[in-house]
């Protein structure tokens, strides 16, 4: 079974497993560009799943933020 089969029989899985893949892709240099264009679509709606919680952590490297508080910058 491929990665990109068992994300799409465990919907519930995009997001995290798409996080773990994104960074291992990047921390390896891997290409995942495919597997993202196949899940465009469902990634395109996580944009409305906005709670306190992760509105916080979306403009963590605006200003009068700690760049170490961003997740961009942890290793």
């Amino acid at each position: 079974m491929s990665i990109g089969e068992l994300l799409r029989e465990n919907p519930e899985e995009v997001l995290p497993g798409l996080d773990t893949i994104l960074r291992a892709a990047l921390r390896h240099g891997l290409n995942v560009e495919e597997l993202l264009e196949t899940f465009a679509e469902q990634t395109a709606e996580f944009g409305t799943y906005e709670d306190e919680g992760n509105r916080r952590s979306s403009n963590c490297c605006g200003i009068g933020r700690r760049q170490s508080r961003c997740w961009r910058f942890r290793g």
